[in-house]
């Protein structure tokens, strides 16, 4: 698994976007195991709140799953 540290800048349905603190953009599916759900991932959004995200695959394709989605 692969972890980043970044804030969601998007939630649209199952997939969302975080920005790194790098910079870079990281475009996401939540998991079917996935910690929370949608509408989580849009409090975070809306609070602009600092999140790790632990994830694996490759960001951007259809392989990219988020397991786990936490506050910093």
């Amino acid at each position: 698994m692969t972890t980043l540290n970044g804030r969601i800048t998007l939630v649209q349905e199952q997939r969302f976007r975080v920005i790194s603190e790098a910079g870079q953009s990281y475009l996401l599916t939540l998991a079917r195991d996935a910690n929370l759900q949608t509408e989580e991932l849009r409090i975070l959004l809306l609070e602009d709140a600092p999140v790790i995200v632990d994830y694996t695959g490759q960001p951007g394709l259809a392989s990219a799953s988020a397991h786990r989605v936490r506050r910093a």
